[in-house]
């Protein structure tokens, strides 16, 4: 017995998994767009120029912190450090571009490392000994700089600061 109308579908079934995988690359296509992504928003770039320093000798420590929490408990460590780069000084500046940021807050803890030693030298009164420099050029005086003073956004696409070495 023959089913009323089934010769009709049977014609265009090749066709389904065509129009399936259409349907999925066009879906696919959407995810994938920028500022679409179901897995967060666009990706930010910061670039920070480090100004002031007074030689060449040496290599600029940068630690960014993406927490208060992170930034407040790290001390002179930059475990806690959402990114650490170490930098060549060249003509009294150094210049790094941290690519693939997350939108958000973020602040940063930097040193000029005079001895090549990757750690920030302090005295016996744990004052440091080589030249620091934090976000939003945010004052040192008997301690460094809260995560309020130094705190900065950076939002989807490129971002640029400067922070001065003393």
């Amino acid at each position: 017995m023959k089913t009323l109308g089934a010769d009709r579908w049977s014609s265009h079934r090749p066709l389904c998994p065509v129009i399936c995988l259409a349907g999925a690359l066009a879906i696919a296509s959407l995810i994938s767009s920028p500022g679409l992504a179901a897995d967060g928003p666009a990706a930010a770039a910061l670039t920070v120029r480090f100004i002031g320093l007074k030689t060449s000798q040496g290599a600029v420590m940068v630690a960014l912190y993406n927490s208060e929490a992170a930034y407040e408990n790290s001390g002179t460590a930059s475990e806690a450090a959402t990114r650490t780069v170490k930098l060549e000084i060249k003509d009294g500046a150094a210049v790094t571009k941290i690519a693939d940021l997350a939108p958000g807050q973020y602040a940063i803890k930097a040193f000029h490392d005079l001895n090549g030693d990757a750690k920030l030298n302090t005295n016996l009164f744990g004052i440091p000994t080589e030249p620091v420099g934090f976000s939003n050029d945010a004052p040192v005086h008997m301690h460094a700089p809260s995560w309020k003073e130094t705190v900065f956004v950076v939002r989807a696409g490129d971002n640029a600061i400067s922070i001065h070495i003393d």
